[in-house]
């Protein structure tokens, strides 16, 4: 069960959300593999990859939208096919952290990966680390502030899902608009 997206986002808009429960719908599934670039984000019970699970997968393009999927144990086919894909490209902030959780959970081999994090300290290797935050790339790049303050725990994201859904923003619009051009 998925629910529709209500209008196009701007910035500094919460983002209407659909919400789908264990794979992504197949005319989503198409709608994602048909786009260039994918914004993909995680959340978990934990930090600990060997130990935690995946609670939930936020997808975004902007042709397409979000979608956040509430993941269990069972692999979801659509999700990890288009994460294997080569022909679409993944941006995450801070991949290795997001990959560990869905290799060890799902046994694929991800393709086409881009990282805002890794980009980030490799154009400012000198730059401190929280300066590679996404809070902070967001707003120095893109002037766009991201505010978490109310976000739930991935266990809880669905149940609230009104203000557990506000602190999503257009970020993933910004971004795989600026990466375009790239």
């Amino acid at each position: 069960m998925t629910t529709p997206p209500q209008r196009a986002m701007t910035p500094g808009e919460p983002v209407a959300a659909r919400i789908s429960h264990g794979d992504l719908p197949p005319g989503l599934f198409a709608a994602y593999s048909r786009e260039r670039r994918v914004a993909w984000d995680i959340e978990t019970t934990g930090l600990d990859w060997q130990r935690d699970a995946l609670g939930t997968c936020q997808l975004h393009a902007p042709d397409v939208g979000a979608t956040v999927i509430s993941v269990s144990d069972a692999k979801p086919a659509r999700l990890t096919r288009l994460l294997g894909d080569p022909a679409v490209q993944k941006v995450f902030h801070h991949a290795p952290f997001d990959l560990r959780f869905m290799i060890r959970a799902w046994g694929i081999v991800p393709a086409s990966i881009r990282c805002t994090k890794v980009a980030s300290k490799l154009l400012q290797p000198h730059a401190p680390g929280d300066e590679h935050t996404l809070k902070r790339l967001t707003w120095r790049h893109l002037g766009v502030h991201l505010d978490k303050a109310p976000s739930a725990p991935a266990t809880g994201l669905l149940a609230n899902s009104a203000p557990s859904r506000s602190f999503m923003r257009p970020v993933t619009s910004c971004i795989c608009c600026r990466c375009s051009t790239a």
